[in-house]
């Protein structure tokens, strides 16, 4: 941990992207707020998005450790064990910022902004230090299937693959904020919002775990 608040002293762009692209995400989420569905999941799908981005910018060390798995060599820890520490101060500054991104919100009355935005912080550390875990590109991906007219599968699933981490955690993020956001957050909504943030988060960083195995083994 100590060493991540380190790399973020030494190179602080990366905190400024991270403030930067958690501005962004409330405003995406304001502006898509209202009575139209299709724009609330348009503004919230694109919010969710800069929030990944946001987070995920401040756990540049965890890809810069899986870079070389021999860096770890340092560690008395496996390198799973300290992939997961990694998830730490990215979900802690991320759940910061999304805190003082909610300020606007509970000024103007919503005041559950400052629940449910600083949740998001932990399954995105969790996706992108999930990101970071899995190894080189999965090129064979794109030649996966028969050739048709409309083109293969490959793509989709190489695309799939790539951005796995982002989409499992806006998807589910996205499946339990809409309604909140639609009829008003109230006590159970925010408990379906916790509930869903620890699911992924707990999901998330266990396929992390087993992809950093797998890199060593390899």
């Amino acid at each position: 941990m100590w060493r991540d608040l380190l790399a973020l002293l030494r190179m602080p762009g990366r905190l400024g992207r991270a403030v930067a692209w958690t501005a962004a995400a409330a405003a995406a989420v304001g502006l898509g707020a209202g009575p139209v569905a299709e724009r609330r999941v348009l503004g919230l799908a694109v919010g969710l998005l800069c929030g990944y981005a946001a987070v995920g910018a401040l756990a540049e060390p965890a890809r810069l450790e899986t870079d070389d798995a021999r860096r770890a060599a340092w560690s008395p820890f496996r390198l799973r064990t300290l992939m997961l520490h990694h998830a730490i101060v990215p979900t802690a500054l991320g759940a910061l910022l999304g805190l003082l991104a909610a300020v606007p919100y509970a000024l103007a009355g919503a005041g559950w902004a400052l629940l449910l935005m600083p949740l998001c912080a932990a399954p995105f550390a969790a996706a992108a230090v999930f990101g970071a875990c899995r190894g080189p590109a999965r090129t064979d991906l794109l030649f996966v299937g028969g050739a048709t007219p409309m083109g293969g599968p490959g793509p989709f699933l190489f695309a799939a693959w790539y951005a796995a981490g982002p989409l499992v955690s806006v998807t589910g993020l996205t499946l339990v904020l809409n309604p909140a956001l639609a009829h008003g957050p109230d006590a159970r909504s925010v408990l379906q919002a916790g509930v869903m943030a620890l699911v992924l988060t707990a999901g998330l960083l266990f396929f992390a775990g087993r992809s950093a195995s797998r890199l060593v083994r390899h």
